[in-house]
């Protein structure tokens, strides 16, 4: 009884403050005309970023830390929020094992830390989002990341709506183009990337970010990059020639050893370092290089967000213990009309 009680106390202190006023949008990105949008989320990465943003002593009932649940559930929410009823569109990806890329590069993504306590939260996290949303809204599909749905749904867009990509992975970045941004919170503020944006923040075109990461390293991913590069060669190097395969075009060597410096160039120029570059764009290219069989794309009306299931209140209150952020979904449910 006494556990209890410090539980429900706790929670209460804990749940984030929704100012709105608060919440600032500093847009950065080109004017679009204004659609019906389809929101991307990267739900891997928000479970993850909501595990490391909230203390492990948020927990249920039982003792059992929901402190990723909470921060995931609390991030949909908010996003609920901003949809238009039968006009917009969602869509949570999720991760799903193992892909070609662990085939390919064992050591793939190896350096990223397991956290005993995060594992038992990611079913959670996910039948939260069916119970929420609806089985239809979360995707995963067995050997595709949620990268790689979200890639699929951004380059088969279908003139009419735009669409928000939701994470902090800057991998996603690429996938940018005319009606399709990416949105990534930051504290209390949204930033929205478009190409503008992406040419401000790196320097080259968004389709070029994979051969720009090939040649600087991506050390989350395990991905190496070319020897003596970093992200001002990449940069420059990607301007003079215009893509990786030029780099090696033997009638752009000197623009490579202007770019690098003569000993530079000697290493980058090597074959070792093409062999890492290229296979460092493989790995990071979006849309996957690699076809994933029994890949199906959604129809677009089964996305058709039609508000919040009541479902998703008892999952909160009664299965997860979660109390702290039950006036916020009551408030959804009301102002949705769906309660």
């Amino acid at each position: 009884m006494g556990s209890k009680k410090r539980f429900s106390k706790f929670a209460f202190k804990r749940t984030p403050k929704r100012k709105k006023s608060a919440d600032v949008t500093v847009v950065r990105n080109e004017l679009q005309i204004q659609k019906p949008t389809m929101h991307v989320v990267d739900a891997s990465n928000w479970v993850h970023t909501s595990f490391h943003a909230i203390p492990e002593t948020v927990h249920d009932i039982k003792g059992q830390p929901t402190n990723a649940v909470m921060g995931f559930t609390n991030e949909l929410i908010r996003l609920m929020e901003r949809l238009h009823l039968n006009t917009d569109m969602i869509a949570l990806a999720f991760d799903s094992g193992k892909t070609w890329r662990n085939s390919s590069h064992p050591s793939y993504k190896s350096g990223r830390k397991r956290h005993p306590t995060l594992l038992p939260q990611i079913p959670l996290c996910h039948e939260a989002a069916v119970q929420i949303l609806g089985k239809q809204h979360c995707l995963s599909q067995k050997g595709m990341e949620a990268d790689d749905i979200i890639a699929e749904l951004a380059v088969s867009k279908q003139i009419g709506y735009n669409v928000t990509i939701h994470a902090k992975d800057q991998d996603l970045f690429q996938l940018v183009q005319n009606g399709v941004t990416v949105e990534s919170r930051r504290r209390q503020m949204k930033l929205l990337y478009g190409i503008d944006a992406i040419r401000e923040r790196f320097g080259v075109e968004p389709h070029q970010l994979a051969e720009y990461w090939a040649l600087v390293g991506q050390p989350s991913d395990s991905i190496k990059g070319v020897d003596g590069v970093g992200p001002v060669k990449a940069r420059d190097l990607l301007v003079a020639v215009g893509s990786l395969n030029a780099v090696w075009d033997p009638k752009y060597r000197d623009t490579v050893e202007k770019v690098c410096g003569e000993r530079t160039a000697q290493k980058v120029l090597s074959p070792e370092s093409r062999e890492a570059a290229f296979f460092g764009k493989r790995l990071m290219q979006l849309p996957s290089p690699e076809p994933c069989p029994g890949w199906i794309l959604p129809p677009r009306n089964s996305l058709q967000y039609r508000g919040p299931q009541e479902e998703g209140l008892n999952f909160l209150i009664e299965t997860l213990g979660i109390i702290a952020l039950q006036q916020n979904y009551k408030e959804l449910c009301e102002k949705q009309r769906i309660a």
